[in-house]
């Protein structure tokens, strides 16, 4: 994917039409050679985002992830300006996951989007699934997906991990990472998954990323941006 030769004019539309459908303001057709000069830029952005249109529900070529038995691939969802800031202002999907007018949520490859209801509430983003054709199986019905306080994280990681996933009703905790299921992050007891977060993930992944930091701050900024926690219902 990094060899640019390897790109031609088909392709270029292609990622174009993705980047415009994504709410990006792409001119570039293949055909034109004023817009020629743009390649430069849709080829950055698509790169940027690629691991989602891989997996996007809209893309015809996708490839589904498999998880557990199941198949997952995302949805892509427009957002309002006013939704755009509450999803930001309370930090409930990591920045890689936003484009400039929607965001991508990972869900069940063989439930349609019309069949999946996504909520924001004071506690987080409710993703539900509904009139699901007949025959159709999920073992991810509904779900709340949390974030982690980045402030209470830099004092007392455990219990900033506690606070996320306080009391409410669950059946499984899953990690997410830049909005993709961790396939090995699932558990049922939430003492567990809280220990594995604040011994082992947290501490491993501070070793290997604070030299790029200036402050504690923008390291756990960027730690609460990327994981967030996913409560199954």
């Amino acid at each position: 994917m990094s060899d640019l030769s390897k790109w031609n004019s088909k392709r270029y539309t292609e990622a174009a039409n993705f980047l415009r459908r994504m709410g990006y303001k792409i001119t570039y057709k293949g055909n034109d050679r004023k817009t020629f000069n743009q390649r430069g830029i849709v080829r950055r952005l698509y790169e940027r985002k690629k691991s989602f249109i891989h997996h996007a529900d809209f893309n015809k070529k996708s490839k589904d992830r498999d998880f557990g038995g199941g198949e997952l691939d995302f949805a892509f969802v427009k957002l309002s300006a006013k939704k755009r800031k509450l999803a930001k202002k309370y930090g409930l999907f990591s920045s890689e996951q936003f484009t400039p007018n929607g965001v991508f949520i990972e869900k069940a490859a063989n439930v349609p989007r019309k069949n999946i209801v996504f909520k924001f509430t004071k506690d987080g983003l409710v993703r539900r699934y509904k009139g699901l054709p007949t025959g159709t199986e999920t073992s991810l019905l509904s779900s709340l997906i949390v974030r982690i306080d980045a402030v209470k994280l830099a004092i007392d990681p455990k219990g900033a991990f506690d606070k996320a996933i306080g009391q409410k009703d669950y059946d499984s905790l899953l990690l997410l990472v830049n909005g993709f299921r961790f396939k090995s992050g699932v558990y049922v007891d939430k003492n567990l998954f809280t220990k594995y977060l604040d011994e082992n993930l947290l501490p491993n992944w501070i070793k290997r990323n604070e030299h790029r930091h200036k402050s504690d701050e923008e390291m756990f900024e960027e730690f609460a941006d990327i994981f967030h926690l996913e409560l199954i219902q």
